[in-house]
């Protein structure tokens, strides 16, 4: 047998306010914020130090290499 308008209406309420609650950590993620915390250079910089330092040195030593040979030419 079908459910009563009354049980309907109840199961209808706890649907729109599980919704609400999921929309509302939705929005919580992907606000602009959050986003921006995520992506500051200090984050990116602390949680990406080793591989940073190691493109720091290898891009030094690219340019000491290219001024030693630019020096042996002349």
């Amino acid at each position: 047998m079908g459910a009563s308008p009354e049980q309907l209406e109840r199961e209808i309420e706890r649907t729109r306010a599980e919704l609400a609650h999921t929309i509302g950590a939705i929005e919580r993620k992907v606000s602009p914020a959050r986003i921006k915390a995520r992506l500051s250079p200090a984050r990116i910089a602390r949680e990406h130090k080793p591989l940073l330092v190691a493109a720091g040195g290898g891009i030094a030593a690219l340019m000491t290499l290219l001024v030693v040979r630019r020096a042996r030419r002349r």
